[in-house]
């Protein structure tokens, strides 16, 4: 029974902390949305569309975000560098947790076209370890704070600052058997945190992050346009790593110092904010109007569109105002995907869209395939799922085999 009971408390201890994670989580999305709201629709709609204010705005959030990276440092940190330390060391700090959230949601907040996936996955590792931590103090101590009065053993484990043990070599856990049921635990508190983070968008109305393309009926006749629009990928790819490239060499030859290189990026938010509102942020929420517009654009429109906010979105990381960028290569992808059913209007448009969004976006990001594919196929209905498998395989193959030739060379 005292064995049944410490399971019981451990696991209890466990959904408690990826509760708190599934919160933190949502409290950023909220607190950024709120912001965004805020600045670029309610207060334009009452003061009007003046480009002053939105000049002003941008030139505020410059001077916000060159005053907190002199203070904190270069916030917020990418999930990929993250993982980068995770792997060096076996173990992170995550006392600047808040930090990487709160510069995120500023950068956010006032319209850098970059996603907020980065920065929100970057502190759900951070905050992963944490409870990590967290988890192994109570562990190894469980005897000893089960004989401590309620109140102190409350204290004692839910204080989020203090009582933690360290990972260790020495201290790992060698059984299988046990590292069979931690990687079952691990799922468990990982889809708890994600059910806390649902419950939460949904219960204050929040707006998914996954927008429904629409419906397809596509037939097999059609299957002839996935080899031409996997093969434009790759020119679409070298494009987008051509122009990092020379958006990078201009930007440090001109605007070497780091204030500088902010206030042109919040600069040209304010241009785009002008001349391309729709490409401001992550372009998450402008999937619903794209959907709505498709059909009233032009191939070229939609393609200068797709460019420019690859544009932006390399402005932003280069300039310092840093964040994801899978969501907005994603919906740049989308318009190039609108763009080409304008040339073949007697196809199913969101087949078309489906194979243009996975390929585009795989083929830039150039890494983890599978999560890239399954990514792009939330956004697009069910019976789309086979051809965009089928992108994965074709980039899975293909990455499997340079990495051979590689190795081999």
């Amino acid at each position: 029974m005292h064995l049944i009971q410490k399971k019981f408390e451990f696991i209890l201890y466990g959904l408690i902390l990826s509760t708190v994670i599934g919160f933190i989580s949502f409290l950023f999305l909220r607190v950024e949305a709120f912001f965004t709201e805020f600045f670029w629709e309610k207060t334009p709609q009452i003061i009007g569309k003046s480009p002053f204010y939105f000049l002003a705005l941008c030139l505020i959030g410059s001077g916000i975000v060159i005053f907190l990276k002199n203070k904190w440092g270069d916030y917020p940190e990418t999930a990929h560098d993250t993982m980068n330390r995770l792997k060096q060391d076996k173990t992170l700090d995550y006392s600047d947790v808040f930090k990487g959230l709160a510069m995120a949601a500023i950068i956010l907040m006032f319209g850098a076209g970059v996603g907020p996936e980065a920065a929100l996955l970057s502190a759900v590792i951070s905050l992963s370890i944490w409870q990590a931590d967290k988890l192994r103090f109570l562990f190894f101590n469980q005897d000893e704070i089960n004989q401590l009065p309620f109140l102190e053993r409350a204290k004692t484990v839910l204080h989020p600052t203090k009582n933690f043990q360290k990972y260790s070599e020495e201290l790992a856990l060698k059984d299988e058997t046990i590292l069979k049921k931690k990687k079952l635990l691990n799922l468990l508190f990982i889809v708890n945190g994600l059910v806390t983070l649902t419950v939460l968008m949904k219960s204050t109305n929040q707006p998914s992050f996954i927008t429904k393309v629409g419906m397809s009926s596509w037939h097999f006749k059609e299957l002839w346009i996935f080899i031409p629009i996997v093969l434009l990928s790759f020119f679409w790819a070298y494009g987008y790593r051509w122009l990092k490239i020379v958006i990078k060499r201009v930007m440090d030859q001109l605007l070497p110092k780091m204030p500088q290189r902010i206030i042109f990026g919040g600069l040209m938010i304010f241009v785009f904010s002008q001349t391309m509102p729709s490409l401001l942020h992550s372009g998450q929420m402008s999937i619903s109007p794209l959907i709505e517009t498709r059909s009233s654009s032009t191939f070229m429109v939609l393609l200068i569109l797709a460019i420019m906010k690859l544009v932006l979105l390399q402005f932003c990381l280069t300039s310092g105002w840093t964040g994801g960028d899978i969501f907005p290569i994603f919906f740049a992808a989308l318009l190039v995907g609108a763009g080409i059913t304008k040339l073949f209007p007697g196809m199913d448009p969101v087949f078309i869209m489906a194979i243009t969004a996975s390929s585009f976006t795989i083929s830039i990001l150039n890494k983890n395939p599978i999560f890239i594919g399954l990514f792009t196929a939330l956004f697009f209905p069910i019976n789309t799922l086979p051809v965009i498998l089928l992108v994965i395989l074709v980039f899975w193959s293909m990455n499997k085999y340079f990495r051979k030739q590689n190795q081999m060379s």
